[in-house]
């Protein structure tokens, strides 16, 4: 039904890989982009540092592998399940399960400043049909607002596999480890256990773990520029070549680093202090009271005052005037230079130069004072709250510094004690003192340096929020229809100098009431938001927690759907019963209206019916009626009237208990696989149109049975009835439930390869089925059935085609066993079943049959088991079945025995209400007499004709099946 998806591990045959177009767009843009990358001066070492890197495949070249591998590829389906390579070594690697992870080897080279880079991986054996070869792999900085990180890159690639050449691989790698490695690496370092978790990670339930890699595949995906989702699946989906739909992915746990190409970052010199004062007779600028540090990304780190360094590969330059003689300001300029390396010469050598960092030097009159300003400068005052300036100290060498601290003179803006709000402006207090002179070489006072604080006035507090009912209150689902969401007020903090709008907190969240499946209880969080009027505006929030305690009871069943088998009687299994409030009942199987004790109060339980498919209430079901499917509903309302949400039970039929077969055959007929312990559910109806939408059939395996290590499963089967059918095989599963049949072919063209054709004869049944297969979805198949008859190759051995599979699931079938179903040659090239045109078996035959029957006899004499004969006690072996009530489709009742088919011609029509009243009345007509009792009284009578022509108009009480005085 979908695009077709192709998994190769099974299939062993070559042609069966067929090779798919090139999607042009995505190969034309990573070919623009390598012809970019080497025509750009091959990784230029005058834009930035460029590293090597090797990872080995764990020594998988020899028939085994040595080791896990440092760098593994993964391959997922659509739906998320790892595809295991069936290659050896890879498929006898226990280490990653046999084959789900792919070791691999090659070389890395990345460019951090260019942000680009490319990659080498040797060809690795690919689904035992020769070597995969990547080839023309870049990488590219995803530095844009998709990449929140800073560390995710653009791997593009182009491989060549099994005739398809430059399949295209686009993916998101996170190099979080690799990045944050980089700093002080050195030749021959390792890098691993460190870096972000791979997209395939959990898989198969977190059996393969790989553990922080210092590059993980993501599982974003791409379109070959930029990121385009995230799926939540390992690696993005394929668009061309064989594998459509499916996701690589590339991860390495190791790398090795070899070298460097080129060393052309600067180093970075700081300072613990941008200035510094001193009133001592020398200044030594190699130890000028702050700390000097430089930061190489390659050569490590250095500190100036370790006479004057310790690290041989970097080098400081310092370039100072300062004077101590003369009172002034200076600056000190600091350089710092690292080590490049040359390559082929594997020597060292003066290499980038960082920029200069500046320090300035205050020189001072030693006998002169110094002013400290208390607490922060520049200053950050609330709004709408009073200023007390925290003031300045002074010190002097001679006079007392509490003396000349009070002493100091305040200028500037005055604005002690004030209460402002936010204006805009910066406010200024200069701070001045003069020492007594006593003491100085001079004999005159000296003056100390100016200070001056900066205050700026700002409001930063967010407003107070208060919700009625509190942070948190309960309440129970039955009072949804009461609830109003609570208000909530706001007060700006600053005394409320810059008000919340309106003076209330607004929240758009609401509620949820509908208490999930096995929960008593769901949280539901309002969130508050109020802004003040600020100039920046503070906003703020505040939650009430809602819980929401469920106020019905629950039904559970005991068991589930039940599915019976000739003469079987349904038996209730009971249910049971949980209230919050209540209590619990268990294993109720009451049918009508009762009252069970819960622990705390009563429930009413009732309206425990059965119900047929024309919802006439029945009180039993033996199966061997055959008038099914029917259901059960169950309803139960506690001590407050609440009543629990309806459950219902289907009661179905099945053609079998098992033992069923499945064999799959090759485009030459030979068998291929399958099983032996497959289970037929069938109501006995029939679809007429292809857009009829009654999924009427299942099909499992009881196991159960895998197909070559894979499980399989059968779904929206629709059963046919004769007649000639067409498939259109693109339909998804949405459209067929639609009631769509031409679905997404080209409008211009009609891809006839992509439909199914299916002829049924009379007496046959016919099916369209899908089914699921190790990743691969909706694979549309057709069988057409024979019923109660043998496998068309009946000895098993004349020759390779149509042998039914033996297996080991259940007993091997006898090739002359009669079959309830048995699978024909639907297109008549001599090989059973038809073959299939999507999913990984393309041109294979897929062929279900129901099990050979459990019900030997045959009632009336014509060769035909009672299970499958349409009348088992009339005599027809031509098994006629020209309709049903008001319908020309086969309804599964023989002509032999059609209750109500007054005229003979296999139907219920209102001709034959009108025959019973002409032969009531006398009148000459048409008239087969034993058809005549509808109603099952033992007479033809006027009621007769009465049900016949409600039942035309679908009212009750309806037309039993078969009529008593027609030997049935």
């Amino acid at each position: 039904m979908n695009l077709i998806k192709i998994n190769y591990k099974l299939l062993g045959l070559k042609k069966m890989m067929k090779k798919q177009p090139v999607n042009t767009i995505r190969k034309t843009f990573i070919s623009t982009a390598i012809a970019t990358i080497l025509t750009a001066g091959s990784l230029s070492s005058a834009q930035a540092d460029v590293y090597e890197f090797t990872f080995e495949n764990g020594g998988c070249s020899t028939g085994t592998c040595t080791g896990p591998g440092d760098a593994l590829f993964t391959i997922v389906s659509p739906s998320g399940d790892p595809i295991m390579n069936t290659s050896y070594p890879y498929y006898g690697d226990y280490t990653w399960h046999y084959g789900f992870r792919t070791q691999l080897g090659g070389n890395l080279t990345i460019d951090t400043g260019a942000g680009t880079g490319s990659m080498t991986i040797n060809p690795f054996d690919f689904f035992a049909s020769g070597p995969a070869v990547p080839h023309d792999i870049t990488l590219t900085d995803l530095d844009d607002a998709s990449d929140p990180t800073g560390t995710l890159w653009l791997a593009n690639m182009l491989f060549d596999w099994n005739g398809n050449s430059s399949i295209s691989i686009s993916v998101v790698i996170d190099m979080q480890g690799l990045l944050t490695s980089l700093a002080s690496i050195q030749n021959g370092d390792v890098i691993d256990g460190t870096g972000v978790l791979g997209g395939t990670d959990g898989m198969r339930k977190g059996m393969l773990p790989m553990g922080p890699l210092p590059i993980a595949t993501s599982t974003l995906d791409t379109d070959g520029v930029s990121i385009t989702g995230d799926d939540g699946l390992g690696g993005s989906p394929m668009d061309n070549g064989p594998f459509q739909g499916f996701s690589a992915n590339f991860d390495f746990s190791k790398l090795t680093f070899t070298g460097y190409i080129a060393d052309t970052t600067p180093p970075v010199v700081t300072l613990s202090h941008d200035n510094i004062f001193t009133s001592a007779s020398s200044f030594d600028p190699y130890n000028p009271g702050v700390t000097v540090t430089c930061t190489d990304n390659r050569d490590g780190i250095d500190i100036i005052t370790q006479s004057p360094g310790v690290n041989p590969r970097l080098s400081f330059t310092v370039n100072s005037n300062v004077n101590t003689d003369v009172v002034g300001s200076y600056q000190v300029e600091y350089r710092c230079t690292d080590s490049a390396y040359d390559e082929p010469l594997n020597d060292y050598y003066a290499g980038n130069t960082s920029a200069p960092a500046i320090l300035t030097v205050f020189v001072t009159d030693p006998d002169g004072p110094v002013l400290t300003i208390n607490s922060y400068n520049p200053f950050v005052h609330q709004a709408c709250t009073a200023y007390f300036d925290a003031g300045a100290t002074a010190s002097d060498p001679q006079d007392d510094d509490n003396v000349l601290t009070q002493n100091i003179v305040v200028s500037g803006n005055t604005i002690e004690g004030l209460t402002l709000n936010e204006n805009g402006n910066t406010y200024l207090i200069n701070y001045d003192v003069t020492d007594s002179g006593e003491g100085n070489a001079s004999g005159a006072p000296l003056a100390a340096i100016t200070e001056t604080r900066s205050i700026n006035i700002v409001d930063t507090a967010k407003p107070i929020v208060s919700i009625f009912g509190g942070a948190s209150i309960n309440i129970e689902s039955s009072q949804a229809d009461n609830y109003v969401v609570p208000m909530a007020t706001a007060v700006d903090a600053n005394n409320d100098c810059n008000p919340v709008f309106g003076g209330v907190a607004t929240t758009t969240d609401s509620v949820n009431f509908v208490v999930p499946a096995g929960q008593d209880t769901l949280q539901s969080t309002l969130r508050y938001f109020a802004t003040d009027s600020a100039n920046t505006p503070n906003e703020t929030q505040s939650n009430q927690v809602v819980t929401v305690t469920r106020s019905e009871p629950v039904i559970t069943l005991v068991g589930g759907d039940v599915s019976l088998v000739i003469d079987d009687v349904y038996v209730e299994q009971g249910f049971n019963v949980h209230d919050v409030q209540d209590g619990d009942l268990t294993a109720i199987t009451t049918s009508g209206t009762s009252a069970g004790v819960g622990a705390l109060g009563n429930y009413l339980i009732h309206n425990i019916t059965i119900r047929d498919n024309s919802s006439s209430i029945v009180n039993s079901i033996v199966a061997s009626e055959h008038n099914g499917p029917y259901t059960v509903y169950y309803d139960v309302t506690d001590s407050d009237s609440n009543s629990a949400v309806q459950v219902t039970r289907k009661v179905e039929f099945r053609l079998n208990e098992g033992g069923g077969n499945f064999t799959l055959l090759t485009a030459e007929g030979s068998t291929f696989g399958g099983t032996n312990d497959v289970v037929f559910n069938w109501d006995e109806s029939f679809n007429t149109f292809e857009t009829d939408i009654n999924f009427n059939m299942t099909i499992s395996s009881e196991l159960p049975q895998p197909l070559f290590g894979f499980s399989w499963v059968t779904h929206h089967i629709r059963v046919f009835g004769p007649g000639t059918y067409l498939f259109d095989t693109t339909c998804a599963v949405w459209q067929l439930e639609a009631g769509l049949n031409v679905c997404n072919n080209p409008l211009s063209e009609s891809q006839t390869e992509q439909f199914l054709s299916m002829t049924v004869e009379e007496g046959q049944v016919g099916a369209h089925i899908l089914i699921d297969w190790n990743g691969n979805t909706n694979i549309d198949m057709v069988n057409v059935w024979n019923r109660d008859a043998v496998w068309d190759d009946a000895d098993g051995v004349s020759n390779i085609k149509n042998n039914l599979f033996g297996g080991d699931a259940g007993s091997a079938p006898d090739p002359a066993s009669t079959w309830m179903l048995v699978s024909t040659d639907v297109n008549g090239d001599g090989i059973n079943g038809s073959p299939m045109v999507d999913g990984p078996f393309i041109g294979f035959y897929a062929n279900f049959n129901a099990a050979p029957s459990l019900d030997p006899f045959d009632t009336d004499g014509d060769g035909i088991q009672n299970l499958v004969d349409n009348c088992p006690n009339t005599f027809n072996q031509d098994q006629k079945d020209n309709g049903g009530l008001d319908s020309n489709s086969p309804d599964g009742i023989g002509d032999a025995c059609q209750c109500g088919d007054i005229n003979g011609d296999g139907k219920i029509t209102n001709t034959d209400s009108v025959l019973i009243k002409r032969h009531l009345i006398g009148l000459p007509s048409k008239f087969e007499v034993d058809f005549c009792d509808v109603s099952g009284d033992g007479a033809c009578t006027n009621t007769d004709a009465v049900i016949i022509q409600r039942s035309l108009l679908g009212l009750p009480p309806g037309l039993r099946q078969v009529c008593v005085a027609a030997g049935n």
